[in-house]
This record gives structure tokens, C-alpha cells and sequence, in this order.
């Protein structure tokens, strides 16, 4: 018996599904097999415990209440603080990456890998696949542009436009989105 066919069985035993035949069947397998009698116990202890939790109901107008009370609640957005924080972390890696590419640190970073020797894909597929040659340089090139585009995003999103926004309700004028 497959392992989850045992469990779907252990289940439909518990809940009192099977018929008389299978259930004599069931309960002579489990009485010959010590590993089935623990994981049965297991279970039982399992179903006890969550058969003895009183469900609680929420009160017949709680959706009611949660949606009509949904405007009051304020979306939070990193302070701005926090996104310059971010945005100086992000720029100093940069910074970092760009100074190692400069000096070479990457030039001689080459290596190919056998996908054929990875033991998930020989499981799973049985055709010859190809080598993958990665360039440090380049894997590195692309981390670095990567950030930058992640950097400009909080910039424009984290920082300009919440401090423009502020801007604008102390002049009094309508904010834009």
C-alpha cells in the first residue's frame, strides 16, 4: 500500500467512512505493522485535539462592519526615511560592484555547468542536456543594472512622490497620483 493511499485510508478509518469489510481489513493491517499503529495513534491524538476546538462564529454583521469600516483604515507606506535608507544601501552595493568590475575582480570568473551531472534533472528528464557557460562579468553587469532599476523605483516611488505629495496638501492643492 502507497504511503498516501495509507493515509487517505487512516483518515476515512478516523472519520468513520469505510464499510464493515474494509474496516476489519484496515484494523488487521494496522495490528501487523508497529509503524502504521504509531502513525494511527499520531493521527488519533491529531483528530482529538481538533474534534475538542470550539469553532468561533463571528457575529452575523462582521462583514458588514469590516466593509464598511474599510476607508477608515490608512495604508501604510514606508516612511521616507526608510525608502532613503534602502535607496543609500542600494546605491553604496552599486557603487561597490561598479569599483570590483573596474579593477577586473570578475574578468577571470568563468565556469560552465554539466546540467547532465545535476541529480534532480537526470530524475526527471532522461535527454543529454547542454553545459551552461556563466561570465562572472556579465552575471555581475547584470546585478548591477538590476539594482540601479531597483534603486530608481524607490527613488521615484518611495521617496520623490511621497515628499511631492506632502508638498502639495501643504500648498493646498489636490494631490496626484
Amino acid at each position: 500500500m502507497r504511503m498516501e493511499e495509507f493515509e487517505i485510508k487512516m483518515l476515512e478509518y478516523l472519520d468513520g467512512l469505510m464499510n464493515e469489510r474494509d474496516r476489519t481489513a484496515f484494523e488487521q493491517y494496522i495490528n501487523s505493522n508497529p509503524e502504521a499503529q504509531e502513525r494511527l495513534s499520531s493521527l488519533k491524538a491529531a483528530d482529538t485535539i481538533l474534534k475538542s476546538e470550539v469553532l468561533q462564529q463571528p457575529s452575523k454583521n462582521f462583514t458588514a462592519n469590516v466593509l464598511a469600516n474599510l476607508h477608515q483604515t490608512p495604508l501604510t507606506a514606508p516612511s521616507i526615511l526608510n525608502s532613503i535608507y534602502l535607496f543609500a544601501g542600494i546605491i553604496t552595493v552599486v557603487g561597490i560592484c561598479i569599483t570590483l568590475l573596474a579593477t577586473g575582480a570578475f574578468d577571470k570568473l568563468q565556469t560552465t555547468i554539466d546540467l547532465n551531472n545535476v541529480n534532480l534533472a537526470t530524475k526527471y528528464i532522461r535527454k543529454s542536456l547542454p553545459a551552461v557557460s556563466i561570465d562572472g562579468k556579465l552575471l555581475v553587469n547584470t546585478i548591477v543594472v538590476l539594482n540601479l532599476f531597483l534603486a530608481l523605483m524607490i527613488l521615484d516611488r518611495g521617496i520623490l512622490k511621497p515628499l511631492f505629495q506632502r508638498k502639495a496638501e501643504a500648498r493646498g492643492l489636490r494631490p496626484y497620483y
